[in-house]
């Protein structure tokens, strides 16, 4: 019987359980998954996009004008 040492780094992502992340409610429950897997983990991170209605748009046009074929000014200077 052999022990080999594993090293290994996982990067993992979740969306919230029904689509907006409630500060009120644990990680596991925000994410859904068991707390037996969620303690495997060293570290987590917890990274929150605040809804902007301003930003959002901005970025939305951003992104189809991109897509459109279009080059905005900006980058034209």
């Amino acid at each position: 019987m052999a022990t080999l040492n594993a090293r290994c780094s996982v990067l993992a992502a979740a969306n919230p359980a029904f689509g907006r992340y409630l500060p009120n409610r644990t990680v596991a429950e925000n994410v859904d998954l068991p707390v037996t897997l969620l303690s495997r983990f060293d570290l987590i991170f917890i990274i929150r996009d605040e809804p902007n209605l301003d930003r959002d748009k901005a970025i939305a046009e951003h992104i189809t004008t991109l897509h459109a074929g279009e080059v905005p000014e900006a980058l034209l200077k």
